[in-house]
This record gives C-alpha cells, sequence and structure tokens, in this order.
C-alpha cells in the first residue's frame, strides 16, 4: 500500500511544511524587526557586527538540526539492518519455489486427483494439503495441552491439520520417529521440539509414541518429532506446535516447482488441471516466500518514510551549516586577512573554520547517540521477539556519514574565504 495515499498523512506532511516554513522564517524576522535603522544605515553590512547571542542561536539551531540527521540516520540504519536480519533469517523450513493456491471444496476424491494430475507434469515435485503454510498468511487454531505430567496446568499450543507430503514439501527437519503416512490413524500427530518441551520430555526420542490430551478432551499419540519452524511474524515468539490429518481443514494446497524449469508453462499445465478438476473456480495462486515477504510490507514502508525524513533533514541541516559558515566568513574577514598577511596558509585558515563545524557535529552527535539508542531499541526492535543488537557500527556509519556531508557542504565556501586576497579585506569600510 502507497502511504502517501492516505489523506491523514498527506494532511499531516502539508501542516509540517507549513509549521516548518513559519518557524524557518520567525527568527530572521524578529531579528530584522528589532534592528536599529541608525546602526543599519551606518553599517556597511548588517552583518558586520552582531552580538554574541545570535551566534550562539545559530550554532544551537545547527546543532539541533544535525541532532535530527543523525538521528534519523540511525534510524534508518537500524530498520535497514533488521530487515536483513529478517530476510537472511532461518525460518527452520525451505520457501523457495513453493506454488501455493487455495482449495475451493475439501472433496477427498477430486483433491486426490488434482495431486495426481499435477505430479505427471515436468517441472513438478512434492504436493501437500493443508490448513497452511509454515509462515506468511496463515490460519492458527489454538489449543490447550494438558501437561502430561501435572494434568491440571496446560498450555497453548497451535494446531496445523496437514497431510503427510507436508515434511518432505517444506523440508521440515524430523528429529525422531516417523512422520505419519496416509493410512496413518486420525489421533496420529506430529509435534515440535518446543511442543516437547513444554510436555516436559527431556529429548525428542523420550515423546515418541506418547499421548497427551487437549482441554477440550482430544487425545492424540506422537509420531514424531520435528525441529522448530516459525509459523509467525517474527515479532512473535517461537510456537509449541502439533500437526495432525483433518481432510476437512485442508483450505491450500502447496507444490514444489523446479527451480531451473520454466515457470510460467509449469503453472499453465497447472491451470489447466484445476479448471478440469475445478470449472466453477478461477485458478489463483501465490509464492511462499513472497507472501512471507509481503508480511513485511510495512516495515520496508516505514524504512522508506524514515530515508526521506533523513535526506530532508540532512538537506535542511546542510542549510543551516552552509549559512553559519557564510556568517563566520563574513565576521571573521579582517582576522583572516590579517592572519594571512603575518603568514598563515590556507591550510590554517580552513582548520579555523573545520573546528567550529567538527565541534558542533560532535555535541550534536553526543545528544544523537543514545537518543536513537534508546528509542531504536524500545520503541523499533522490542517490537520484534527476534532482533539485532545495534552495535558500534551504526554509530560510525552516522558519524562519517554527516562528517562528510557536513565537510562537502561548507569545504567551498571556507575554501573561498582562505584564498581571499588579504588587501581587500583590510581596506577600511
Amino acid at each position: 500500500r502507497n502511504l502517501f495515499s492516505e489523506p491523514g498523512i498527506i494532511l499531516f506532511l502539508l501542516g509540517l511544511i507549513i509549521t516548518v516554513t513559519l518557524l524557518a522564517g520567525f527568527y530572521p524576522a524578529m531579528v530584522l524587526a528589532n534592528y536599529n535603522p541608525v546602526q543599519a544605515i551606518k553599517s556597511s553590512s548588517m552583518n558586520a557586527k552582531t552580538k554574541g547571542s545570535g551566534l550562539s542561536i545559530r550554532r544551537f539551531l545547527v546543532v539541533f538540526q544535525f541532532l535530527i540527521s543523525q538521528f534519523l540516520i540511525i534510524a534508518t540504519l537500524v530498520i535497514v539492518f533488521q530487515m536483513q536480519y529478517m530476510q537472511n533469517f532461518d525460518l527452520g523450513f525451505d520457501t523457495e519455489a513453493i506454488l501455493a493456491m487455495n482449495i475451493p471444496e475439501q472433496d477427498e476424491e477430486k483433491m486426490a486427483l488434482l495431486k495426481s494430475r499435477i505430479g505427471t507434469l515436468p517441472g513438478t515435485g512434492e504436493m501437500s494439503f493443508y490448513i497452511g503454510s509454515p509462515s506468511g498468511a496463515n490460519i492458527n487454531n489454538i489449543d490447550e495441552i494438558k501437561n502430561s505430567v501435572n494434568s491440571e496446568e496446560t498450555f497453548k499450543a497451535n494446531r496445523k491439520n496437514v497431510d503427510y507430503n507436508y515434511a518432505e514439501l517444506y523440508d521440515l527437519q524430523v528429529l525422531a520417529g516417523e512422520f505419519y503416512r496416509s493410512e496413518a490413524p486420525e489421533d496420529a500427530c506430529v509435534i515440535n521440539r518446543k511442543f516437547a518441551e513444554e510436555l516436559g520430555f527431556n529429548s525428542p526420542e523420550a515423546a515418541i509414541g506418547e499421548r497427551f490430551e487437549t482441554r477440550w478432551g482430544g487425545g492424540y499419540r506422537i509420531n514424531a518429532v520435528v525441529e522448530n519452524f516459525y509459523n509467525n511474524h517474527l515479532n512473535s515468539t517461537l510456537d509449541a506446535l502439533y500437526m495432525m490429518p483433518g481432510q476437512d481443514q485442508y483450505f491450500e494446497g502447496g507444490v514444489k516447482l523446479a527451480i531451473n524449469e520454466n515457470f510460467k508453462s509449469t503453472i499453465d499445465g497447472i491451470d489447466e488441471i484445476w479448471s478440469e478438476i475445478f470449472p466453477d473456480h478461477l485458478f489463483s495462486y501465490d509464492f511462499v516466500d513472497e507472501r512471507i515477504a509481503g508480511m513485511y510490507d510495512s516495515e520496508r514502508q516505514i524504512a522508506s518514510l524514515i530515508q526521506v525524513f533523513a535526506a530532508l533533514a540532512i538537506l535542511i541541516g546542510c542549510l543551516g551549516l552552509y549559512g553559519l559558515v557564510s556568517f563566520m566568513a563574513n565576521q571573521k574577514v579582517k582576522e583572516i586577512g590579517i592572519r594571512k598577511v603575518l603568514g598563515a596558509t590556507v591550510t590554517n585558515i580552513l582548520t579555523i573554520f573545520s573546528r567550529e563545524v567538527l565541534l558542533l557535529l560532535v555535541i550534536a552527535f553526543l545528544l544523537a547517540a543514545p537518543l536513537g539508542y534508546y528509542l531504536m531499541n524500545g520503541a523499533y526492535l522490542d517490537n520484534y521477539a527476534y532482533s539485532i543488537s545495534i552495535g558500534a557500527q551504526v554509530f560510525v556509519v552516522a558519524i562519517m556519514a554527516t562528517v562528510i556531508i557536513a565537510t562537502c557542504t561548507v569545504g567551498m565556501r571556507a575554501f573561498r574565504a582562505a584564498t581571499a586576497n588579504p588587501v581587500r579585506s583590510l581596506k577600511d569600510d
């Protein structure tokens, strides 16, 4: 979804632009309104003599602007690193080239025919029917499970109805036992490692053949234990989960496609078979990896929005910094001229400006770094059960980027002041 299509966001941005514009013009207007006209006429330049407080306010504004800029740079880096972490996170199951389709009718004969026919197509592999894929758009059934040690205690677990091909399709790692087969009894089930631990078993092997009951009276025999895999968004903790057959709950089918094959021709073949078996229903599909990636669209949009704000903040900060250096150059015209006459080099003059700029940037960074660390940890990363740790590289990149941008902004203006003819600068007004 495009954030800029939301009326509320557009109104907020318009209000922000108007507010910033008014605030930006407020200080210059106040200074000009309080100017003594006699002094203004006598002075050759309104910038020639100003009170020390004026420069202090300019310094404060530059520090404030770069405080915002550096905070937004830190926020952008944290979000980008977290997105990379989530994209590379091992979910515990295979997602590549798995086509998922909604099953409109839970008819056993039609579903068996669909699986058989699709299996004959070149470029297809394992196919499974289930209530939902391991992650992404999913249907979650939460049950309360009685603890095998103390039946008065219960814990919550996610139940998934899946057929016997589910483990092969998603490449789940079986730790102990054997995934149930097509002829398995209705009470057969497979649990994940966390479920076994919640039941009180010390090892996956110890759980095989044991039974457990739900709070609602259903009892199940454990056929196998699989390694934990992530069934939800990474802002949620790992679920205790058990899987069991359930024909009437198979709302989705998944097909593994050969990576080196032509997806289009394979999908066209599946579409043709689908139309013969389900003539009254349109064939629709998506890919599991794209579905999971779609879970993080909001994070990507937030990252894009913060990048825009960071760019604007840096631009405004650079304008303020350029204005400060220009003001300093006008204030120090005669000082620079005297220094050059006494033998100062261009490097010596540039050091004067650099020292001032770097001091302001360091002050801004010392304020932005703890603020960014605190807010990005508390307001952003704490929303994820699995997240990065904010390391020193985030702050190093932020300060280096700011210094490079600031150097490029003020370098030319400072160089021009440093190379000016001292004779012209020392002439009387």
